[in-house]
């Protein structure tokens, strides 16, 4: 029952996270974090939220809990480089 459970929350959040409804997905998985403490899936899905969010540093401080460094590395390439195509949008 706990893991079916699971499966929804983690498919409502996606929803939430493919309509840009970053907020409300960011407040969902942190509430289910507790609940679920070793799912790395609904970790993602909380960094993600937070980075969509526009609070990357925090996204990135939280992904360093879990990941080791190496992984680390690609995500903060990945997101510097979305960061510059953005503030490369704005400046047009």
């Amino acid at each position: 029952m706990e893991n079916s459970k699971k499966v929804i929350i983690i498919s409502e959040i996606e929803g939430l996270i493919k309509q840009a409804q970053y907020f409300e997905a960011h407040n969902k998985a942190l509430n289910y974090i507790s609940d679920f403490p070793d799912d790395l899936r609904l970790k993602q899905l909380y960094a993600l939220s937070l980075a969509r969010l526009g609070a990357t540093e925090r996204a990135l401080e939280f992904l360093e809990k879990i990941y080791n460094k190496g992984i680390l590395s690609f995500f903060k390439g990945k997101m510097k480089k979305d960061l510059y195509k953005f503030c490369d949008m704005v400046r047009l």
